[in-house]
């Protein structure tokens, strides 16, 4: 978003519950258990779209919030046909929504995926939508939608509270500002991550003419600037509000030319020479639970990343909650 010349980015990412704990997905043997930070109530962190969506209307929208909605409203009330893309979607999640009867019903009707053209009706969202539309932050973060939430994660084993809802804001940030090949980008800062590895991959690949090299020369390119680009996300980045993040240093074109010269093009770079600090910085203070983060300072993940950590999705660093090593966590707030 501009405002006048000064761009600003609006940050409502979810947050950390508040009793969440350092240890809270870890297994009786002090291993990380996958499926407790990525499914069910304990994965999920306090909801901030809606806080955006009212902060971004109240103050730089042009419409009310009302009519903003209303095409969300109508089509949570009327449903969407479900096109081959959803639906297989929806069958890579299929196991897990099984385990919710209610998530089910709505979305998996008899326990089975929808047809092709079958419609998926959300009365329950719609309805969530109008409290937002019409009583503004509080339609959502208190009342009759907080308290159901919040119901509805404690019934399951969730920690949510009527506390953490309410005490949620939007946030108003200072975008990552990059500049490659003349193009001037804005992305978004820390807490997110996304932001920081585009420009430090950027930074990385700019003396390469990347047209003139073959397929296989190109990819390797990108796949070494994308490893070192997620070793310094493991090792360095997280929520400013509880780390030190060395936004300078990160972002800086020496600190790029460095992590160049590493790059070999007749091999990769073994990832055991990508190791890191375990302890990269220190924290700002222990504090359970109010990180833009639902990961416990997921940044902190030990060096050893390789290609595929690079090119594969970002829930295991989002994830890394707890870890066998009893390294000291706060929470963390998540692309």
């Amino acid at each position: 978003m501009l405002t006048g010349r000064v761009p600003r980015m609006i940050d409502g990412r979810e947050i950390a519950p508040g009793q969440s704990t350092s240890d809270m997905y870890l297994d009786e043997n002090g291993q990380v258990d996958r499926d407790l930070a990525i499914n069910g109530p304990l994965a999920a962190g306090i909801p901030g779209a809606a806080a955006a969506w009212v902060h971004l209307a109240e103050r730089y929208g042009r419409l009310e919030l009302d009519t903003l909605l209303r095409p969300a409203i109508r089509l949570a009330e009327q449903g969407f046909a479900v096109d081959l893309k959803y639906q297989q979607l929806l069958n890579w999640r299929a196991h897990v929504m099984l385990q919710w009867p209610y998530t089910s019903d709505i979305f998996m009707p008899g326990g089975e995926l929808p047809e092709l053209g079958d419609r998926i009706v959300q009365a329950d969202l719609a309805e969530t939508l109008k409290r937002l539309a019409k009583q503004g932050h509080d339609g959502f973060y208190r009342g009759e939608t907080a308290q159901k939430l919040v119901a509805g994660s404690r019934a399951a084993g969730g920690i949510w509270t009527l506390e953490d809802f309410a005490g949620y804001q939007a946030v108003e940030r200072h975008p990552v500002t990059i500049e490659h090949r003349g193009y001037r980008l804005l992305t978004a800062p820390p807490p997110s991550s996304g932001g920081v590895a585009i420009a430090q991959i950027l930074n990385l690949i700019e003396p390469f003419d990347l047209a003139a090299l073959g397929r296989s020369e190109r990819v390797h390119v990108l796949a070494e600037a994308m490893r070192r680009a997620y070793r310094d996300r493991a090792l360095y980045l997280g929520d400013p509000a509880f780390a030190e993040v060395p936004m300078e240093m990160l972002l800086s074109d020496h600190y790029a030319a460095g992590l160049r010269s590493t790059i070999r093009m007749d091999r990769a770079l073994p990832s055991e020479y990508l190791r890191g600090s375990r302890h990269p910085g220190r924290l700002a203070h222990h504090h359970h639970g109010r990180s833009r983060d639902p990961g416990l300072f997921r940044r902190q993940w030990p060096g050893l990343l390789g290609v595929a950590a690079a090119l594969s999705p970002s829930i295991p660093a989002r994830r890394d909650f707890g870890r066998a090593q009893g390294t000291e966590r706060t929470r963390d707030r998540r692309a």
